[in-house]
């Protein structure tokens, strides 16, 4: 579910014949979770871990809290992927600031940083991917992922994705969430471990069915069946935890892409931490293209 689609739907839910079920939560919500300074924001009074943060209205706010940035590259989000305007909608995309000018130059020319952005610190660690059904207060079903190969490398979607145990920390820090506001229906948390204090970071959440889906449904956990029977009011008898672990999906034109964008540019220039695989490394891991519990997205 978009931003775009967001907007769109609030205006046309009466338009529906009252019988009808639609399947997503309210559209506050879903702009609750959506709109990432909304979220971060709710996740910090909640005693969530996220990055350590900056929360911009527009760019004039920049010279008041720059000084204030001291380690480099940060992560610049926009609060929404797509921004309403009077003639549509700007695109807006995760950037990366390799220092002070580079932060000034992009909040005085981007004109999604012209709307409500932060500014993070970028966390280096594992990525994982909480699933969850999600009743009002509860999980109704929950599946986890680890990210092993990523497009862009730096981080975005996951090509390589591998099933692990739950993580109850993050569990736990999900259902805060959550509850919070009442969700009901799928959404993906998505956390990183930092490796400085090993604590579970907040990265997103995604309020729909997410990019990976086919590999919870191959380990066992059918979110769409389960998500329907729960619309209709149906007894779940799913057991939360019972999934098939250590099991991998490769989306293959998407290690492609991988591969391309690492042997065509530098580590610097993607972002990367030390002791990321080297280009000969990567080529040696797309090579590996068949392997044991291993199946194809």
């Amino acid at each position: 579910m978009t931003e775009q689609s967001i907007y769109l739907l609030n205006p046309v839910r009466g338009n529906f014949p009252k019988r009808t079920i639609l399947a997503c939560p309210k559209t506050e919500q879903m702009q609750a979770l959506g709109d990432k300074l909304n979220l971060f924001r709710l996740a910090k009074r909640l005693g969530i871990a996220i990055p350590n943060t900056f929360f911009l209205n527009d760019n004039s706010e920049l010279p008041s809290l720059i000084h204030d940035i001291a380690d480099y590259p940060v992560v610049i989000k926009p609060a929404l992927s797509r921004i309403a305007v009077k003639d549509g909608f700007i695109s807006a995309s995760v950037t990366y600031a390799v220092d002070r000018a580079d932060l000034e130059a992009q909040y005085a020319t981007s004109p999604a940083l012209r709307f409500p952005s932060m500014i993070q610190e970028k966390i280096i660690g594992p990525g994982t991917g909480l699933f969850t059904l999600y009743d009002n207060d509860h999980h109704l079903a929950l599946f986890a992922h680890r990210r092993l190969r990523e497009k862009p490398p730096s981080g975005g979607v996951s090509v390589v994705s591998e099933s692990v145990p739950l993580d109850d920390e993050m569990v736990k820090a999900a259902d805060r969430l959550l509850s919070a506001v009442g969700w009901r229906g799928v959404a993906m948390v998505e956390f990183k471990r930092d490796e400085r204090d090993g604590r579970a970071k907040l990265m997103e959440i995604n309020g729909r069915f997410w990019g990976t889906l086919q590999l919870s449904i191959t380990c066992g956990v059918d979110f769409p069946d389960l998500l329907l029977d729960y619309l209709q009011g149906k007894e779940l008898t799913h057991q939360i935890g019972e999934y098939r672990l250590g099991h991998t999906m490769k989306w293959f034109f998407g290690t492609l892409d991988h591969l391309l964008i690492r042997l065509k540019n530098s580590d610097a220039t993607l972002y990367l931490p030390p002791g990321s695989p080297s280009k000969w490394g990567a080529v040696k891991d797309f090579a590996k293209i068949w392997s044991n519990n291993t199946s194809f997205d």
